[in-house]
C-alpha cells in the first residue's frame, strides 16, 4: 500500500460529480471535508480491502458475497454472458484511512460505467455512506 497526497479522494469525488454522465447521491459536507484533508493508503487488490468493507459492499449491492475481479482480470463487461461465473464488477483501486474507505471500480452490463463508493469505518464495521457513477472513467 502507498500513501497518496491529501485531497486525492476529494479530487476524485469532484471529478466524478462534474462528469456530464454522473448520477450522484448527495454526500454530506462533513464527509466531503474529511475526504479533502485526509491522506489515503492506496489499495491495489481486492484481497487488501478490509473484510468489513467487502461485507458491507455485498450487503449494499444485494449480493450474498463480495465478488469483484482484480485489475487486469476478466469480468462480465457487457450484458452478453461471455463466460459463466465472471463477476460483473472489476476493481480499479481503493483508498483507506482509519475511518473512511473509498472504493473505485467499473461495472459491466448494458449500462457499463465507473463507480465510487464511500464507507465509514468504526468499531470493526463498515457503513455505506455514498455512491456515485459515471459512464466515462475518471481521468487524472
Amino acid at each position: 500500500m502507498h500513501k497518496t497526497s491529501s485531497g486525492f479522494a476529494g479530487l476524485l469525488l469532484l471529478l466524478l460529480a462534474s462528469s456530464g454522465h454522473a448520477q450522484i447521491v448527495k454526500i454530506t459536507p462533513i464527509d466531503k471535508q474529511r475526504l479533502l484533508i485526509k491522506k489515503l493508503q492506496l489499495i491495489a487488490r481486492t484481497e487488501a480491502l478490509p473484510s468489513p468493507v467487502r461485507n458491507e459492499f455485498a450487503r449494499a449491492a444485494h449480493s450474498k458475497t463480495f465478488r469483484m475481479a482484480d485489475p487486469g482480470q476478466e469480468y462480465q463487461v457487457t450484458d452478453v454472458v461471455a463466460k459463466e461465473g465472471l463477476p460483473s464488477r472489476r476493481f480499479i483501486f481503493a483508498g483507506l484511512t482509519n475511518d473512511l474507505c473509498v472504493l473505485h471500480y467499473e461495472h459491466g452490463g448494458i449500462g457499463h460505467g465507473y463507480d465510487l463508493v464511500l464507507f465509514h469505518l468504526s468499531g470493526g464495521k463498515a457503513r455505506f455512506v455514498w455512491h456515485g457513477w459515471a459512464r466515462r472513467n475518471i481521468q487524472i
